[in-house]
């Protein structure tokens, strides 16, 4: 009888122990909001609509968001646009021009969604704000 040779060289036990270690791990997210009202919602949301693992972390201010970037890494940026502007958006994405940028905004600030989209940001949140 021959044997079969496994096409890849992981066990089978390692890819599941690699999966879990990926599983328990949580997706750092950055959000920048200066409305703890707005950040609970937004915590709030994810976890009842069991989004996935995530570790959010809340700045209120681009410097302190950019300090903490230049030390800590993130998986992703939620960056409201009501309390920044494009020119923040601009400083943040010039500075980690790989970390995935969503903009939160309102239907009253929409014109500037094509320009934020054609400038980097990964997507556009419109929500209706308290």
């Amino acid at each position: 009888m021959i044997q079969k040779k496994p096409i890849l060289p992981i066990q089978i036990g390692e890819v599941d122990s690699e999966r879990r270690a990926l599983v328990a791990s949580p997706t750092r997210v950055l959000l920048i909001e200066k409305h703890p009202k707005v950040v609970r919602a937004i915590e709030g949301i994810i976890k009842k609509e069991q989004l996935g693992n995530f570790e959010i972390h809340s700045l209120e201010s681009i410097p302190d968001a950019l300090s903490v970037m230049a030390r800590e890494s993130f998986e992703c940026i939620i960056f409201d646009f009501r309390d920044c502007g494009i020119e923040d958006f601009h400083q943040i994405h010039s500075n980690f021009p790989s970390t995935p940028i969503l903009i939160l905004t309102t239907t009253d600030q929409k014109g500037f969604s094509l320009e934020l989209l054609s400038a980097g940001a990964q997507d556009i949140i419109e929500i209706e704000f308290m």
